[in-house]
């Protein structure tokens, strides 16, 4: 990584999730979910650079956001010189 280089990092609740500072251009993003049951997470509304739109998606009851306590951890990269 070189000083132009920026990272986001946290765990945010199913939703809108909003960096602590926005990005100046395009960002590449990972995300996890972690906990007792298995879970998919998915982004969107990747156009902004202020953050992004989480959904989780528990795979036993097929169900999407449907617990306030959703939640996934978010690495987000981007390169400002690009």
């Amino acid at each position: 990584m070189n000083a132009h280089d920026s990272i986001h990092t946290g765990k945010a609740i199913a939703n809108g999730v909003v960096f602590p500072i926005p990005f100046t251009s395009f960002y590449q993003l990972v995300l996890s979910h972690i906990g007792g049951k298995f879970a998919l997470a998915k982004a969107s509304s990747l156009t902004a650079l202020d953050g992004f739109t989480l959904s989780v998606k528990d795979l036993a009851s097929s169900q999407v956001d449907a617990d306030s306590t959703y939640d996934a951890h978010y690495i987000a990269i981007c390169d400002s010189t690009n």
